[in-house]
């Protein structure tokens, strides 16, 4: 049973652990089901980082680096809390820009 949400972006190097600007909940007892047409939606609409249109041009040339992290709490059937960690670098591969997943530890925690 999902929680809570909480997310975070950087702009350069990560902190060292993350910062969450960003902490939504969800609507009590919601279960994810496996279609995904009928989970309700979340958007993360205050997760955010501004950047000037300089900053744009260097992470576009990959000379700086654009980061998203997040971490999702939830309570299993037994009711005990858990966390999962996640972490995402923009990256610019030839025409094609994307976010990775990247494997920094003290962001992909998971209780």
């Amino acid at each position: 049973f999902p929680v809570e949400i909480r997310c975070g972006m950087a702009l350069g190097q990560l902190p060292p652990e993350p910062i969450y600007s960003n902490v939504e909940t969800f609507i009590p007892n919601l279960i994810f089901e496996p279609d995904p047409k009928v989970t309700p939606r979340k958007k993360l609409s205050n997760c955010s980082l501004s950047i000037s249109p300089d900053e744009r041009e260097i992470i576009l040339r990959n000379e700086s680096n654009l980061w998203f992290y997040c971490c999702v709490v939830y309570d299993d059937f037994m009711q005990d809390r858990h966390e999962a960690g996640f972490c995402w670098k923009w990256t610019s591969v030839g025409l094609g820009q994307s976010w990775r997943a990247d494997p920094n530890p003290a962001y992909n925690q998971k209780t």
